[in-house]
């Protein structure tokens, strides 16, 4: 006999219980649209909104008018060379949570 081996409790309820799979979206709209502000959150530099980058888990700012952060380059001459980053943040719980908030998953 072949040992039986579950990686979550998920796994255990649907195979040994025959439950059905969790859908782990929510169907209230007010909440889903709350939890997709927090998830996104805001330009440091511009304090807009920032944008889902789909399949990932990284949050940019997308506004054509933010510049982003100012980074001052010092060359061997003297000159200072000035250039701007845009604002990009990767989030630490991964694409499977983006997808599911926003609805791209297949």
């Amino acid at each position: 006999m072949k040992d039986k081996r579950y990686y979550s409790f998920e796994d255990v309820a649907i195979n040994e219980f025959g439950m059905k799979p969790s859908k782990k979206v929510t169907n209230d709209q007010d909440k889903l649209k709350k939890q997709q502000e927090k998830y996104l959150g805001v330009c440091p530099y511009c304090k807009e909104p920032c944008s889902y980058v789909e399949g990932t888990n990284v949050i940019a700012c997308r506004n054509e008018k933010c510049k982003g952060k100012k980074i001052v380059i010092k060359e061997d001459d003297g000159t200072e060379k000035v250039i701007y980053e845009p604002y990009v943040k990767i989030k630490q719980c991964g694409a499977e949570v983006g997808t599911r908030l926003f609805g791209k998953d297949e």
